[in-house]
């Protein structure tokens, strides 16, 4: 069955639950699943919280049950550390910040992450949530590899509230006023927010900040000094077609 193929290797037979964001950032409670689809219609009628929207609630935690054992183990051995790292990191720094109302971007920089692992994460959250992604198996499944997919173009932001839901809208394709289309994918996991673009499906992408693409072809081990300048997505945006627009 379709619902048994693996969203990494495409091999059939018995799936394992992936935790997202990894368990060892705390990711092992109740949580409610909201659809993306009806965050985006709550935005359009102005509506800024999530109040009344339906949702699935998980007892072990946010994930997805999409992959094969053998591809959430090898996720686990080479990326899910050095992701956490960050993660853990990157949230402390939030709760020591001060943001003020007007403030749109956070400026840090590190020399403690490992680019290629960090990205393999995320774009392994993105196969498991979103799906139709088996062109980055040889990626996902060669750690030393740098050959990104050339259709995918990977957009972060940073959440100004950690207790913010967390969000997955799977593949989603926006109609623009002038009837061009884009197809994206977000994922919003406090104090992260991604989008994904699908280059070859669409005729118009925005040009958002917080392009961290380029960090997807680093070599596997190296850790150079890095300056993020990452916008800031305010916790009462819970429309993704918006997360660009910081003005």
């Amino acid at each position: 069955m379709a619902d048994d193929i693996c969203r990494i290797c495409g091999k059939e037979g018995p799936l394992s639950f992936e935790h997202i964001p990894p368990q060892s950032v705390g990711n092992d409670h109740t949580v409610k699943l909201y659809s993306g689809v009806d965050a985006v219609k709550s935005s359009l009628t102005g509506q800024d919280d999530m109040e009344g929207l339906k949702y699935r609630q998980l007892q072990r935690g946010q994930g997805f049950k999409t992959i094969c054992s053998s591809c959430n183990s090898y996720l686990g051995q080479n990326y899910v550390k050095p992701f956490s790292e960050f993660y853990r990191a990157t949230g402390q720094q939030i709760l020591v910040s001060d943001f003020q109302k007007g403030d749109k971007s956070i400026h840090f920089k590190t020399d403690r992450l490992m680019p290629l692992a960090f990205v393999k994460q995320v774009m392994s959250n993105f196969c498991v949530s979103a799906g139709d992604m088996h062109d980055c198996k040889d990626y996902l499944l060669d750690r030393e590899s740098t050959v990104f997919p050339q259709r995918y173009r990977l957009h972060m932001f940073i959440v100004d509230n950690l207790r913010e839901q967390k969000l997955f809208t799977g593949w989603m394709v926006p109609i623009f006023a002038d009837y061009t289309c884009c197809k994206m994918a977000c994922i919003r996991i406090p104090p992260f927010a991604f989008t994904l673009f699908d280059l070859s499906s669409s005729n118009k992408v925005p040009e958002w900040p917080g392009n961290i693409t380029d960090l997807a072809r680093v070599p596997w081990g190296e850790k150079p000094g890095i300056e993020f300048h990452l916008p800031v997505l305010k916790a009462a945006n819970h429309s993704p077609l918006s997360w660009g627009n910081v003005g």
